[in-house]
């Protein structure tokens, strides 16, 4: 069995917050509080994104810092027992991909949103109302993205690894 140096041991904590951190919020505001505050509230469609998006762009932010918190925590177990092969081409790979889609989401779709919002535009309604509605459907693509890829570097995280097979 592999014993964890202490490097991989904060690497994986670090990979392993950040992942659940990103992946639960993302979840929570998507499929239990946009929801409930759209459907449930009792508010109107503007006044409940006049609502949502603040939520929403203080999560891009923080998402911004958990991007930055899984890339040292990734470094960090890299660094103490690197990969090879197929396996680091994956995790390279699923990684950057994960933390572009949160870039990408973060400092361009989250804010393009709210720039249309706060010009008045509405759902559906003139050339705005379209612009919102595909923002707005890329939005809820990434962060669907996002949730399965943090599951999948989570889960390729807590893989054994090495000729042992075991982590311990």
């Amino acid at each position: 069995m592999h014993t964890l140096s202490g490097r991989e041991r904060t690497g994986l904590f670090l990979t392993t917050t950040s992942l659940v951190m990103w992946a639960g919020g993302l979840t929570l505001l998507g499929a239990v509080v946009a929801p409930h505050v759209f459907l449930h509230a009792g508010l109107e469609r503007a006044e409940a994104g006049a609502v949502m998006a603040p939520l929403f762009l203080a999560f891009d932010r923080w998402i911004l810092a958990l991007m930055a918190l899984l890339l040292v925590g990734e470094f960090l177990r890299l660094g103490a027992r690197p990969l090879s092969g197929i396996s680091l081409i994956l995790a390279v790979a699923l990684a950057l991909l994960l933390v572009g889609s949160g870039a990408w989401s973060a400092l361009g779709v989250g804010p393009a949103i709210d720039h249309l919002r706060l010009q008045g535009a509405h759902a559906g309604v003139g050339p705005e109302g379209l612009r919102f509605d595909r923002l707005h459907n890329q939005s809820e693509r990434l962060g669907k993205f996002q949730v399965l890829g943090c599951a999948a570097l989570l889960a390729a995280a807590w893989i054994p690894q090495g000729p042992e097979g075991a982590r311990s």
